[in-house]
């Protein structure tokens, strides 16, 4: 580790669990380039099972501001924020606490808007849901969404067999690859969608 990536005593912990399912690996990496980058340690502790005792202690009793580190909370979605609050340590005293949620558009599974209240800052990563947010965290909600790293992943080449490559699941609006490629064409774009869908047997 260089200089420039060794943790100072302002950078925040950068906390993110559960993140070995299939399909996460490109948030694995965002959370390990989001350390990296503020020089600061990535924890993944394994998820806690919440206790009605220590969500009800959540719900009734705001946790303390303080001069130690902040902390960045990474959550697969709104259905983490239980689990996160019932981290051991969550309630430490810390200068800040964030909240960034990758599938931000399951709204339906998200707490009370009391757990919310423990954040800071509530980042989202789907913009239709600014309304939602906004409603759950007044004047501490972002939309911050993500990109790809093309500077740690790419390559200098100034050659592309491709102009648009689909990765992962995409809003219904851009699920259809023929629609896609057509719209590509027609805009000059050369179009590539998923790999073809492998077969059970």
């Amino acid at each position: 580790m260089d200089q420039s990536e060794q943790r100072t005593s302002e950078a925040p912990a950068v906390v993110f669990f559960d993140g070995d399912s299939r399909g996460w690996g490109p948030i694995v990496h965002m959370a390990q380039l989001m350390a990296r980058l503020f020089g600061a340690p990535l924890e993944r502790p394994a998820a806690p099972q919440p206790s009605r005792l220590r969500l009800a202690q959540r719900h009734i009793f705001r946790t303390r501001k303080g001069t130690g580190h902040g902390v960045i909370y990474l959550a697969r979605g709104p259905q983490d924020i239980p689990r996160i609050v019932a981290l051991p340590g969550f309630d430490r005293p810390h200068r800040f606490r964030a909240l960034w949620i990758v599938d931000s558009f399951w709204t339906e599974w998200a707490p009370s808007s009391r757990l919310f209240s423990h954040f800071d800052l509530v980042a989202y990563m789907q913009k239709g849901e600014a309304a939602f947010y906004e409603g759950m965290a007044p004047g501490r909600s972002l939309w911050l969404g993500w990109g790809a790293d093309v500077l740690g992943l790419g390559s200098a080449r100034a050659e592309r067999d491709l102009d648009v490559l689909r990765v992962g699941r995409q809003p219904t609006e851009w699920d259809d690859d023929a629609r896609s490629l057509e719209l590509c064409r027609a805009a000059g774009l050369r179009f590539h969608g998923r790999p073809p869908a492998l077969s059970a047997g």
